[in-house]
């Protein structure tokens, strides 16, 4: 199984790098933004500087249009940036007109499609039909929505299995849109075979829940303790273990019972 880092944040990206976790790197428009990427321009040296630093190691970038032959050119220019970059497609317009057909198209072209945004098992058969290279499955989403994104998965990975002839892309999947980490230990055990995390998720696969520091008093010696010295005779206890504090007074005995206790010592006396 591979990560890829959902960031366009090349610091993080290099930082993991360096821990031998990065398989990959996503970004969308909404990544770029969050790292002050908000131009065309910005993207595309955004993008080629990811791809040369993670290279061998895929790039998927995202198309920001609707229109079918729009989405064709901007594939052509993404995959000219770096050969290591693969085209991100929705399964479907903003509309609901599906994508299928420029999928196939770019697959026929050579271009490696990263077909995003899916909820269901359908879809990502009927995407790695068409060619894709990534099924991605939104599988935060899918669960939000009441699905189960751990039975979806398993059933797509069994379907790839079971037909990879009918994969001219050679499919795998690529599950995206975690919230817990949970959900990463979940969709891998059904089969993904690549998880995209945030840096921010990720961080907490790393931790264990903290522990609390134990309290000062237990750790710190009083002033009235030391070591006491192997082989030396004990000695009686400090005054201050022994004599009542100022706060503390002796329980009352009630009237009776202090009576019958002087009737038995005033007999003893007398034997």
């Amino acid at each position: 199984m591979k990560v890829f880092i959902d960031t366009a944040d090349v610091q993080e990206i290099e930082k993991y790098l360096d821990w031998g976790i990065c398989d990959g790197v996503t970004t969308n428009p909404t990544v770029n933004a969050q790292n002050r990427v908000r131009s065309f321009d910005d993207m595309r040296r955004r993008s080629i500087e990811i791809a040369r630093l993670i290279a061998p190691r895929p790039l998927s970038v995202e198309v920001s249009t609707d229109w079918a032959e729009d989405m064709v050119k901007e594939a052509h220019e993404y995959s000219s940036w770096a050969d290591n970059i693969n085209v991100k497609i929705t399964i479907t317009t903003r509309d609901g007109e599906s994508c299928l057909p420029i999928i196939h198209r770019l697959y026929r072209d050579g271009i490696d499609v990263n077909v995003t945004a899916m909820m269901t098992a359908n879809q990502a058969i009927l995407a790695a039909k068409a060619g894709a290279t990534y099924v991605s499955l939104f599988g935060g989403r899918i669960d939000d929505e009441g699905g189960d994104a751990t039975t979806v998965v398993r059933q797509v990975r069994n379907w790839l299995d079971r037909w990879p002839d009918a994969c001219p892309g050679h499919a795998e999947i690529l599950v995206g849109s975690s919230r817990t980490t949970k959900n990463i230990a979940d969709w891998a055990d059904a089969g993904a075979h690549i998880l995209t995390v945030t840096p921010a998720v990720l961080s907490k696969i790393l931790v264990n829940a903290p522990r609390r520091p134990s309290p000062s008093f237990l750790m710190t010696p009083s002033r009235h303790w030391r070591a006491w010295p192997v082989g030396e005779p004990r000695r009686p206890s400090p005054s201050f273990l022994m004599t009542p504090s100022r706060h503390w007074r002796a329980w009352p005995v009630r009237a009776d019972a202090r009576a019958a206790d002087n009737k038995r010592c005033r007999s003893k006396t007398r034997r």
